[in-house]
């Protein structure tokens, strides 16, 4: 189970640097189309939704009384499906300020390795208590990385979508 997530992590977290690094400076911040994120703003969504879940796992957690990854299905069929327009939570909602693309990637990067450590120190049997994931409750650390995995594959997905369009 610890070398599938750990594998599956860095497998998200590299594809998520190398769609990051294919802008440029000049279209980093370029909204492609009426109702679209920015690249920028997209990155800035997503470093958002993985500090607060960083604090999270490193937050209050009690003993589990179920399977840790009881959840991770319904967590990955809500987002892994690209098809699906969702809302974000006001909290992670991305500024509408400019971003430094290197400035971005670093943060991005910084946030992995803290997330990385948790992955590999603690107990992901645990249930996160401090925050529930709407719809779902609270999470283990276990379901709160696969949330992580999933939801950084689905901005993935959205960045390269939005290169697309910029370059054509």
């Amino acid at each position: 189970m610890l070398i599938d997530i750990i594998t599956e992590f860095e497998a998200s977290q590299s594809e998520l640097v190398a769609a990051l690094n294919g802008f440029t400076e000049n279209n980093f911040n370029v909204i492609p189309f009426e109702g679209s994120w920015s690249a920028a703003q997209v990155a800035e969504h997503l470093l958002k939704a993985n500090s607060g879940t960083v604090l999270n796992l490193q937050g209050n957690t009690k003993e589990s009384d179920r399977e840790a990854s009881e959840k991770v299905e319904v967590i990955n069929k809500i987002f892994l499906d690209f098809t699906s327009k969702m809302q974000s939570p006001d909290q992670i909602l991305p500024s509408t300020e400019p971003k430094e693309q290197e400035e971005m990637i670093t943060m991005h990067i910084r946030t992995g390795d803290k997330l990385r450590k948790i992955i590999t120190d603690e107990d992901l049997t645990a249930i996160c208590t401090d925050f529930e994931l709407p719809g779902l409750g609270n999470l283990s650390r276990y379901e709160w990385i696969c949330f992580v995995i999933a939801h950084t594959k689905r901005h993935t997905h959205q960045l390269n979508n939005i290169l697309s369009v910029l370059n054509k």
